[in-house]
């Protein structure tokens, strides 16, 4: 269920339904398969200012943490829910999802769980079932923004080490604050962040300058393959199983190509087909300020935000470039 929410105060702190959080004692964290630096961030967040009240937290993935993000988790506090953490995930009295709204996307977390209620924290919006309770704010740059709202209305102080990953959750998915929807509201928090004492310098570097050494393989694949239609106004590309086979490259690598793709002057829209399965291919789609692809990814059972959005795609490679290519063709005319 959708839940509105209030201004509370004018820099932007939302009333949200936090009383689930508040009432459990033990609790399991989780974000989507695939993590990425929102995500975990907000879970590292989240995890540590509900300890800090008192309660029993633990954040569990469908795999183990990638490597990349292990800066965040210096305490070795994500898990992979194995059988050993099966008890803990049954017996917990409530589930939280962070940066989904789909809980299915959880793996065996969502599998793992008993009875308990279930609650969902993205800023994405979604269809979710009406057992599930969804914290949702769309203006947040993030979920670990989001994540800051939920903690300081739950009067938990934020400390560095809560601040450090509410400010690479924002750094990640706002690509270094390129992308802030018009709002002050993001560079003030992290503004406030900094105050704290989180170490901007430090986790940019982490996140932006840690690439692996097959990142130019990827790019060159990657671009060889580049097309470009409607007065170079779309651009798209491919990248194939084969593509792949050879190189140590992850999904937040595989986001520099279409981020390098929609930075092209005179490129309003880009996305590119990665090849999930056979016949099965993950869309990525990217557009500028005027132009909103959401809903394209939507119609695919995918999700997103308005000029960032994704979804998975069954079929033949050719027609699903063509419709993809179509519909983002009528939104420019």
């Amino acid at each position: 269920m959708q839940i509105q929410y209030e201004v509370l105060e004018p820099y932007g702190e939302r009333v949200l339904p936090i009383e689930p959080l508040l009432a459990a004692h033990t609790i399991v964290l989780s974000t989507h398969v695939n993590p990425d630096g929102d995500g975990l961030g907000a879970g590292l967040a989240l995890m540590r200012g509900l300890r800090a009240l008192g309660k029993e937290v633990r954040m569990y993935l469908d795999a183990p943490i990638p490597e990349r993000y292990k800066y965040l988790d210096y305490d070795g506090d994500v898990m992979e829910a194995d059988a050993m953490a099966a008890d803990f995930i049954r017996d917990a009295d409530l589930y939280v999802a962070l940066d989904t709204n789909d809980m299915d996307r959880t793996g065996r977390p969502y599998v793992m769980r008993g009875d308990a209620p279930v609650c969902a924290i993205d800023h994405h919006l979604g269809d979710v079932p009406d057992h599930v309770i969804m914290i949702c704010d769309t203006d947040s740059s993030s979920t670990g923004e989001l994540v800051y709202r939920i903690l300081v209305q739950a009067g938990v102080t934020i400390t560095p080490e809560i601040g450090e990953p509410i400010y690479a959750s924002m750094v990640y998915d706002t690509v270094s604050f390129r992308f802030l929807r018009n709002r002050s509201e993001t560079l003030r928090l992290a503004a406030r962040l900094l105050d704290l004492g989180v170490d901007a310098t430090r986790l940019q570097e982490k996140i932006y300058m840690n690439k692996p050494v097959d990142m130019p393989r990827l790019l060159a694949r990657a671009f060889k393959r580049a097309e470009f239609a409607y007065d170079n106004r779309i651009a798209w590309t491919i990248l194939d199983a084969s593509d792949l086979a050879d190189l140590s490259v992850d999904n937040d690598d595989l986001r520099e190509v279409v981020s390098m793709l929609i930075s092209l002057r005179g490129v309003e829209a880009a996305f590119v087909l990665k090849q999930a399965g056979d016949k099965q291919y993950k869309v990525s789609i990217r557009s500028k300020e005027h132009l909103n692809i959401f809903s394209i990814a939507k119609r695919r059972g995918g999700g997103g935000h308005a000029h960032a959005a994704g979804a998975t795609v069954d079929g033949d490679v050719g027609p699903i470039i063509e419709d993809v290519l179509g519909e983002i063709a009528e939104l420019l005319s």
